[in-house]
């Protein structure tokens, strides 16, 4: 393979059974797209000069130079993941037949950039994050055709949902800090005994007000993501600082690791180890999955959730400290959680429905 001189490692995405490597160039608005099959590979180059990027202080870019200042997260469908890994600016989400990339390096908004997979059509628009002049943080997360834009300052939080087809806002909840935040479904957890703490500590503390949260997130890293739990739409938002942590030290096999380079590959058992470990403040929401009205009631367990109980179980219970090399796989319609028992000197997984 023949590199461009000026050409700089983006990503990787395994999807459909197929390899893909994404590079871009240096100084340019060009992303290449390096799919991989028995027989070799091909190449496809998108030009997106064409289309007009702004950096964090609204001045005039190319692609190349966001792309080269940020760390880039890939983004699989119905997997639950913590906020260490959504906060960051730049998420790739394989689609069908093309990579929808979403870009939240200003405040004012999101940049969606579509790629296809089979061609060199590609596409970008910006959505726009009305009342963020107001505002200290922002994010966004894609799920489906939908955009959910989050917005938060000491003083309020806005979360709306775009169309992404039709580019229209399909609703807008916001809340101030000193009302109700009536459509939280559960407590504002503080996960972690402090940013500066180990984390592997998995300590909860509750927040007892929404205005206490709102000056933690706009002290905070934010994110947002969205899936669907149980035929219903479980949201999360919240924030993180920073810290580091190497795949597989949370005791977990990853069977990839973190580039180099500054570019995380997130396979499910890193996802998984992430979640369980995180250091965050969150608290989750519920909505209809086709209306998007909030439900009352409470959010039940994701996979990820399900997982964490049993290993728990079999940690404090009938392995304790024999359980070792613990695993989660993704199948297409469940999970495998594997572990090896150090006494038995056996393999085994367990079957999670999503």
């Amino acid at each position: 393979m023949n590199f461009e001189s000026h050409e700089r490692f983006l990503s990787t995405v395994n999807f459909q059974n197929r390899f893909y490597l994404l590079t871009y160039l240096n100084g340019e608005s060009i992303i290449k797209i390096y799919s991989f099959e028995k027989d070799g590979h091909t190449v496809l180059t998108h030009d997106l000069s064409n289309f007009s990027f702004y950096n964090s202080n609204n001045n005039s870019t190319v692609l190349g130079n966001l792309l080269k200042k940020e760390e880039t997260e890939i983004i699989e469908e119905d997997i639950p993941y913590s906020m260490e890994i959504v906060f960051k600016k730049i998420k790739i989400y394989p689609n069908k037949d093309y990579l929808r990339i979403s870009l939240d390096h200003r405040l004012h908004g999101t940049r969606i950039i579509n790629l296809n997979l089979n061609d060199s059509v590609n596409s970008s628009f910006f959505v726009e994050n009305i009342g963020a002049s107001d505002a200290k943080k922002s994010n966004s997360f894609v799920n489906g055709n939908r955009l959910f834009q989050l917005l938060v300052s000491p003083e309020f939080l806005v979360l709306s949902v775009h169309d992404l087809e039709t580019r229209k806002k399909i609703v807008e909840h916001s809340v101030k800090k000193n009302e109700d935040f009536f459509f939280k479904n559960s407590p504002i957890l503080q996960q972690g005994n402090s940013p500066y703490s180990s984390p592997f500590k998995n300590s909860q503390t509750k927040i007892s007000s929404a205005k206490e949260f709102f000056r933690k997130l706009s002290n905070s890293e934010v994110g947002i993501y969205a899936f669907e739990n149980s035929g219903k739409l479980d949201i999360t938002l919240g924030g993180t600082k920073q810290f580091i942590v190497t795949p597989g030290s949370n005791g977990f096999t990853t069977g990839a690791s973190l580039s180099s380079i500054g570019t995380t590959v997130a396979p499910i058992s890193w996802s998984y180890g992430s979640y369980t470990s995180s250091r965050s403040i969150f608290t989750r929401l519920l909505f209809d999955n086709k209306t998007l009205k909030h439900i009352d009631k409470k959010n039940q367990n994701n996979v990820f959730d399900r997982i964490s109980l049993k290993s728990k179980y079999l940690k404090n219970t009938v392995l304790k400290k024999k359980l070792k090399l613990e695993t989660v796989l993704r199948k297409e319609d469940y999970f495998l959680y594997g572990f090896y028992n150090k006494k038995e000197k056996t393999y085994s997984l367990m079957k999670f429905e999503k």
